[in-house]
């Protein structure tokens, strides 16, 4: 189902549900009002006072609740389907054509590397990329204007897709897990701007 859907879905669903709690408020108000109007005529005028201002109170709240419901409905739904986003990207990123997944590497190198680091793997990559991996990554590196001085190492354990790039002291964790999570994190502010900013 398409976000728009979704989101279209959700305003009904939220909208029908703000008009129930109103009309509840309302209701609560004119039994309010109506018993006020039973009291003594010695204090009529001041109990009908307070029982509309505390109607316009309780209707007020109501409505305020109802908006907060319907807004955390839809952050709840932007949230889960970011997370399946997420998920499907980083399956298929994970699930890429070995010859796909090293181009991919060596454009990224190409772009974010210097030359002169250490490029760092999971074991599984290391038959994805093949044996001529470095020379290729190393020409390209040259072709770009770049050092040629990069070398290649391989973690214990598996990094979930691409790498980490180590110059010095200093390394950059450009794996797929990290790099979907930092986009993650980044939509999620960006819908929270959104819904709250108002």
């Amino acid at each position: 189902m398409p976000l728009q859907d979704i989101l279209r879905k959700i305003e009904e669903e939220s909208s029908a549900e703000s008009h129930k709690v109103l009309s509840e408020a309302e209701d609560r108000r004119k039994k309010v009002e109506s018993a006020a109007r039973e009291q003594a005529a010695a204090r009529r005028e001041q109990t009908l006072a307070e029982a509309m201002a505390h109607a316009e109170k309780a209707k007020a709240l109501s409505k305020s609740r109802a908006d907060a419901n319907r807004r955390q409905a839809i952050l709840r739904a932007k949230q889960d389907l970011m997370e399946s986003v997420m998920a499907e990207a980083l399956t298929k990123l994970t699930q890429m054509e070995a010859s796909e997944y090293r181009d991919l590497i060596i454009r990224s190198l190409c772009t974010l590397a210097e030359g002169n680091e250490t490029v760092t793997f999971g074991p599984e990559d290391e038959a994805r990329l093949g044996p001529d991996f470095i020379q290729l990554a190393k020409a390209a590196l040259a072709k770009a204007g770049k050092q040629e001085r990069l070398t290649l190492a391989y973690a214990a354990s598996s990094l979930g897709g691409g790498f980490i790039l180590t110059s010095g002291q200093v390394s950059e964790n450009l794996t797929f897990p990290t790099l979907v999570g930092r986009l993650r994190d980044e939509m999620e502010m960006e819908v929270a701007r959104v819904l709250f900013s108002s």
